[in-house]
């Protein structure tokens, strides 16, 4: 599946749009392993949050991957990502969507 953030494919032309897909997830931080985790010399940044960050994404994604190939798509253009704290920080939300297409 070629997962793009163009509206085009460079090489292919998109024969058939198919509508809009998402993923979403709101992922666990695990507040202790968010505290105990603090890299010294990433001075405030946290290596779980940035993990749970990288993780919601990854799941979110795929989750819309899955959800294009359902509607018979061989390619995802214009996808965007937006990523959100909730709760303080104790979770991270990912949502990324795009068009599902048929490309050749």
């Amino acid at each position: 599946m070629i997962v793009t953030t163009t509206n085009n494919i460079e090489g292919k032309q998109i024969a058939t749009y198919l509508g809009i897909v998402t993923g979403e997830i709101a992922l666990s931080v695990r507040l202790k392993t968010f505290f105990k985790r603090q890299d010294p010399e990433k001075k405030n940044r946290s290596s779980a949050y940035e993990d749970a960050l990288f993780e919601a994404k990854q799941i979110a994604l795929e989750q819309m991957e899955e959800r294009a190939a359902k509607m018979g798509a061989n390619a995802i253009i214009g996808v965007s990502f937006s990523v959100n704290d909730l709760s303080n920080g104790s979770y991270v939300m990912a949502f990324v969507s795009g068009t599902a297409v048929k490309a050749y």
